[in-house]
């Protein structure tokens, strides 16, 4: 039983891992969408209509936010992380005394 539990814990660390690597390429590919906007921005000749602005400014604000849920996301999963490897170094430690 104490095995199977240990191979959850295992296989919930790899995938918590996997989830942050994926996050940090998420934001990451968002914040060079942020750059994009934030050089048309300073170029106002850039944007032919109105509308163009907006919209540009609307995707702007969408980043911001899809940005900021994501980072809320990596920091819960790497608390759980530093849970899951507390518990590992806590097992370990038992089974050496």
């Amino acid at each position: 039983m104490e095995k199977l539990n240990i191979k959850a814990v295992l296989k919930e660390s790899r995938q918590l891992s996997l989830r942050m690597k994926e996050i940090d390429k998420l934001i990451s590919t968002k914040e060079t969408e942020i750059s994009r906007l934030e050089k048309m921005f300073s170029n106002p000749d850039s944007f032919e209509r109105p509308q163009k602005l907006t919209l540009a400014g609307e995707e702007y604000q969408h980043l911001q936010r899809d940005i900021g849920v994501l980072w809320q996301e990596w920091q819960n999963l790497a608390m759980r992380s530093d849970e899951i490897e507390s518990l590992n170094n806590d097992t370990r430690q038992s089974y050496h005394t």
